[in-house]
């Protein structure tokens, strides 16, 4: 779950259903909020996952201080 920490930022873990993956990857990497290396390997595995299920998957997502990464 989410939380408040002090400085006002949530913090925790958060379960996403993302809709055209690969465009919100690249999207998060232009922005800075995922790192290229990260949106490329998130865009990888959606792209193998899409195969089975269509444009939509699941992402795990680690907030804390500021920073938001897929979740390993």
């Amino acid at each position: 779950g989410l939380r408040a920490a002090a400085d006002g930022r949530l913090e925790g873990r958060v379960t996403i259903t993302a809709a055209r993956a690969p465009t919100l990857l690249a999207t998060l990497a232009r922005h800075g909020v995922l790192s290229p290396t990260e949106a490329a390997g998130g865009i990888a595995a959606a792209l193998l996952l899409a195969k089975d299920r269509g444009d939509d998957i699941r992402l795990d997502l680690d907030l804390s201080g500021g920073d938001v990464r897929i979740a390993r």
